[in-house]
């Protein structure tokens, strides 16, 4: 009796050309394009009315300022920040689709040792940052998780979302100072997170 086995490279030629293209664009972007203030899981699709509280930590160290959106590089400086990002979301329905609305909140210490024009001068910046909202809904892939027997049928596959983030700012910010928790604009974001299984969803069935 034949027996089916699993073949990746069969499995994405039968990709439609719409999810190729976009996986391939996505690889070719630069790392600058990264999830700021969340994570991958944060497009893991969950069951209706789930909540969730996640804590992200970071520690950087080096010559550009890690809160700096251009990551300008100051030769002879150096920078140390401890940051953690506490937030909330939740899982709804929204045209029988999978929706997440959450917020993030940075938090923690930054200091530095800047060397400019032959001065050397400390500053630390230490607080609350700015606080990111953010939404997001499924276009491409399962329907909304609605209930037990829906998640038990789940399988994610290929899943594309569409999302918008705005940070509020009303953080820590001296305008005297070089480095800042708080950014002192608005700013914000548009993507379409993708997911995709690689392999069986239940190992062995």
């Amino acid at each position: 009796m034949a027996m089916n086995k699993y073949n990746p490279i069969q499995q994405f030629c039968g990709m439609s050309i719409i999810k190729v293209i976009t996986i391939l664009s996505l690889i070719g972007l630069p790392s600058l394009v990264h999830a700021q203030g969340d994570g991958p899981r944060f497009y893991w699709k969950g069951l209706v009315g789930m909540n969730a509280f996640p804590v992200i930590g970071t520690s950087q160290s080096g010559n550009a300022n890690p809160m700096d959106p251009a990551h300008t590089v100051n030769p002879g400086s150096e920078f140390i920040s401890t940051m953690a990002m506490p937030g909330y979301a939740r899982v709804f329905s929204l045209f029988n689709r999978s929706a997440m609305a959450s917020i993030v909140v940075p938090m923690g210490r930054i200091s530095s040792k800047i060397n400019l024009n032959g001065l050397t001068t400390t500053q630390t910046a230490m607080g609350f940052g700015d606080p990111i909202l953010q939404f997001g809904v499924n276009i491409v892939g399962p329907k909304a998780i609605k209930n037990i027997p829906d998640m038990l049928r789940y399988k994610p596959k290929f899943s594309m979302d569409i999302m918008g983030s705005l940070a509020i700012p009303v953080g820590e910010y001296d305008s005297e100072n070089q480095v800042n928790i708080g950014q002192h604009r608005w700013y914000g974001r548009i993507g379409l997170p993708v997911v995709c299984q690689l392999g069986k969803w239940v190992p062995g069935k």
